[in-house]
């Protein structure tokens, strides 16, 4: 049994004076599954970054950048997506801002508040992705 193995065992054999009443018996058995998933993925991701960093061993600074790594991939989607809209938005502000005074056309009153409403909903959605990462 290798050491990645026995770790595993360990966590294991720990969560066994875990009380399970909070849990089901299907859903203390899932999260004793995702723990082992955890401890699998965290050990080839600090890998993956040793090797990156041209490091034979696994040091405490890899296995911390990876797991903070894995934590982060999680939200990552959310935060692409509230980052495209809130771009498009911001760039729809700006054109239509372009639009308004370099072609002197006279916009009607509810296009102006849509344009001012997109772009401050697009200038939050870009803030709030900044302000997370």
């Amino acid at each position: 049994m290798n050491d990645l193995e026995k770790s595993v065992r360990e966590s294991l054999h720990e969560l066994e004076n875990i009380e399970i009443s909070p849990f089901s018996q299907k859903g203390f058995t899932q999260y004793k599954n995702k723990i082992s998933d955890f401890i699998y993925f965290l050990y080839y991701e600090s890998q993956r970054t040793a090797k990156l960093n041209h490091s034979n061993q696994i040091s405490s600074e890899h296995v911390e950048f990876s797991s903070s790594k894995i934590v982060k991939a999680r939200r990552a989607g959310l935060n692409n997506l509230l980052t495209t809209v809130g771009g498009i938005l911001i760039g729809a502000t700006v054109s239509n801002i372009f639009s308004m005074t370099s072609f002197g056309v006279t916009f009607s009153t509810t296009g102006i508040i849509l344009t001012i409403v997109a772009g401050v909903i697009g200038a939050f959605m870009l803030g709030y992705c900044i302000s997370t990462d």
